[in-house]
């Protein structure tokens, strides 16, 4: 009874995953679909969250399940480094272009919000597609570069064992433990004037809008004034 009971919460555990994994891929090309298919609205802001639904499709679809498979089954086809780094590859890659998406997202909504008469120009359909070609291909080398290290040993077994000693990784992990702190720092600061500037329009906007009621409101009572004077002095 035991063993029924958990190889039937392990099946509802996966039917569970299973069906949560094909709705989020299926809203995520309902995403795409909504920023690459409509040819009205093709702004950089639509461009760079079309092509960060794409890069998360692609992990969905094939970083998260080689990942999975790669930890679950123990053989020595899945145990040999290099192989085995093969699998890890697509989510290193795919998720360090999320990431170079996020921060292409955060410098464009900066540039918009800091000078949205210059954004037109600064932010060209060509600047967009040359960024969007440099988010994917310094995506593809950071997630590639720690396969590099299993080239030495293709066929070493790594399950169980410190499994990245190459140089390239230690190199890597340097790289990475360097760059983060600043990445994050830098966006904390594009978010933080994103979110004054924007503050501050509002405010301005507010006070535009309240002046004009009162004006408006001065000219009605002018008008009606004007209105009940000439009533007056005809009946008169």
């Amino acid at each position: 009874m035991g063993t029924e009971a958990r190889y039937d919460s392990f099946l509802s555990v996966h039917f569970l995953s299973f069906c949560h994994h094909v709705f989020v891929n299926s809203w995520k090309c309902c995403g795409i679909m909504t920023a690459f298919g409509s040819k009205v609205d093709q702004s950089p802001n639509t461009v760079f969250m079309g092509s960060l639904g794409v890069a998360d499709l692609l992990t969905g679809m094939f970083a998260l399940p080689s990942t999975l498979f790669v930890r679950v089954v123990v053989s020595p086809f899945t145990c040999a480094a290099f192989i085995r780094q093969m699998f890890f590859m697509p989510a290193f890659v795919f998720c360090a272009v999320s990431v170079n998406h996020l921060v292409a997202l955060t410098i464009d909504r900066f540039i918009a919000v800091t000078y949205p008469l210059k954004y037109p120009l600064i932010m060209t359909p060509r600047k967009v597609k040359c960024i969007l070609c440099v988010v994917w291909i310094l995506g593809v080398f950071v997630g590639v570069t720690p396969s590099l290290g299993s080239l030495n040993y293709p066929k070493q077994w790594v399950c169980g064992t410190a499994n990245y000693q190459a140089g390239t990784v230690t190199v890597h992990s340097l790289l990475l433990s360097a760059t983060a702190p600043v990445i994050c720092i830098m966006l904390l600061s594009f978010y933080v004037r994103i979110f004054t500037v924007a503050n501050k329009h509002i405010k301005d906007v507010s006070e535009r809008r309240r002046a004009g009621m009162d004006e408006t409101k001065v000219k009605r009572l002018e008008a009606k004034s004007r209105l009940n004077a000439t009533v007056t002095s005809v009946s008169s």
